[in-house]
């Protein structure tokens, strides 16, 4: 017998606060097919994986990242 291993999912707005990322750029990445997602309904879901891989694993810093190392270095 096969196990499936099941995906933890994130609504966007969630992903967004958990990756201090702004949600619009969450939804913009979505749109151009940068961030596999998926649609139930009205809401959108993207898998912590592939959040894990964009952010973390890619050396990619959130958005509010980089504006605040902007500010430290001016």
């Amino acid at each position: 017998m096969e196990v499936k291993e099941e995906k933890v999912t994130l609504m966007l707005e969630t992903a967004a606060a958990r990756y201090d990322v702004v949600l619009s750029t969450l939804q913009r990445l979505c749109a151009r097919k940068m961030v596999k997602s998926t649609k139930v309904g009205k809401r959108r879901y993207v898998e912590v994986a592939e959040m894990d891989r964009l952010f973390r694993g890619a050396g990619i810093l959130p958005v509010r990242a980089i504006r605040a190392s902007r500010k430290t270095t001016k």
